[in-house]
């Protein structure tokens, strides 16, 4: 989340933030922040889903789900400035993941050595390595019509 200070401005610690210049609330320390996620560096596809089952919020909470912006979650940002287009995104990201898993198999190539490459820091954000390629095989047993 990047802002230009519009003006001079002084938090209550004395950090100065001088007109013009950028500002940036980054996610991953709080994203990465074991007091926040248990096992933060750990791969946990039902991180979420078992988080609200253990607070037993039952299926009409939000609290966990993939839109829903909070100071524990900020890919969308927070408050007023939260993405806007959010459920649309959330919505594409996974209808392209159901695609894909289902219509092909997808695995790194013999060169990766089985090895995951290295994430991308970039302006406070973790990304994946763009230069990664990926191999893709379309699944013969998939009904195509």
């Amino acid at each position: 989340m990047a802002r230009i200070a519009l003006q001079d401005y002084e938090f209550s610690n004395g950090v100065k933030i001088p007109k013009g210049e950028m500002a940036l609330a980054i996610g991953n320390p709080v994203h990465h922040d074991s007091d926040v996620y248990e096992d933060p560096l750990e791969f946990k596809p039902f991180r979420f889903s078992e988080r609200a089952q253990a607070e037993a919020l039952g299926k009409g909470s939000k609290k966990y789900d993939m839109i829903t912006p909070s100071p524990q979650f900020l890919a969308w940002g927070l408050g007023r400035h939260a993405c806007p287009g959010r459920w649309y995104a959330s919505m594409v990201v996974k209808h392209l993941m159901v695609y894909i898993i289902t219509k092909y198999d997808v695995k790194l190539p013999d060169s990766a050595k089985g090895k995951r490459p290295a994430d991308w820091n970039f302006m406070g954000s973790c990304v994946p390595n763009m230069t990664t390629q990926l191999l893709f095989k379309r699944r013969d047993d998939v009904d195509w019509e």
